[in-house]
């Protein structure tokens, strides 16, 4: 517990020199700043912990899995142009396009779907925002642990 409590004590005297470096426009190395943050949520529960970085895992296998789709679509469709000209190389195109650009309509491409706009963008944040318990309250934890306080 008192390890714990002075490792508490140890981060909150980083992150008050790393927040003073910031704000006086110093550049703040990448390194350290993971390593502070991986402090800060190693000194939160472990429950509330545990799940930010069940969230972070999920969403990296899901993006892992789309690069991997999205190269292996790649790789087809470059075989098939190297070994077959033509016609096969206009349906691996196609085939390519139907996998980086899923909600592409294949024949009528004036029906693509338009980009939101900007307010609809900040509507999405927002919303998403709005449903992320565990980050908001990381902030909460990391704004008590630098004002002094307990996580």
């Amino acid at each position: 517990m008192r390890e714990q409590q002075e490792r508490r004590i140890d981060l909150v005297a980083r992150a008050r020199i790393a927040s003073a470096q910031v704000r006086g426009g110093a550049s703040f190395d990448p390194g350290i700043l993971a390593d502070l943050l991986d402090g800060l949520v190693a000194a939160l529960p472990d429950s509330e912990a545990a799940q930010t970085l069940n969230v972070a895992e999920r969403r990296e296998r899901k993006l892992q899995a789309e690069l991997d789709r999205a190269v292996g679509a790649c790789r087809s469709a470059w075989q098939s142009i190297g070994r077959f000209p033509g016609s096969v190389h206009d349906r691996a195109m196609a085939r390519l396009e139907r996998v980086l650009f899923p909600g592409r309509h294949p024949d009528y491409p004036q029906l693509d779907p338009r980009p939101p706009t900007a307010e609809a963008v900040e509507q999405i944040i927002a919303d998403g925002l709005a449903t992320l318990r565990a980050p908001a309250a990381i902030a909460r934890d990391v704004t008590n642990l630098i004002d002094g306080g307990m996580a």
